[in-house]
């Protein structure tokens, strides 16, 4: 298990680990719907200093829920402060959550 603090909010998060596979997944998409450099794309990385900004989110999420057959929502707080690690492990749970959401 990791634990980083959130540069927003100050608050100690832990994230369970990311299967490898996934993560590189994740970086891949990012990276094509962000146009983005994927050497660039860091863990400590914040979204606003990748040069993201809400739409390329929006477009980013869209891009993750098409790869992983997943559904995101988009009213999740993924402020600009937010890494990439954040994101990873977000959308990392929303992946193991799948078969729960498909069932009820």
């Amino acid at each position: 298990m990791d634990t980083a603090t959130h540069p927003a909010r100050d608050a100690v998060i832990t994230r369970l680990p990311v299967d490898p596979a996934l993560r590189e997944q994740v970086l891949d998409v990012i990276a094509r719907e962000g146009m983005i450099e994927r050497d660039s794309l860091v863990g400590d990385a914040t979204l606003e200093k990748l040069g993201i900004d809400s739409m390329e989110v929006v477009m980013i999420l869209n891009g993750l829920e098409d790869a992983l057959s997943i559904y995101i929502p988009v009213d999740k707080n993924l402020s600009p402060a937010a890494t990439l690690d954040d994101l990873v492990a977000y959308v990392a749970e929303r992946y193991a959550a799948r078969g729960a959401d498909a069932r009820g």
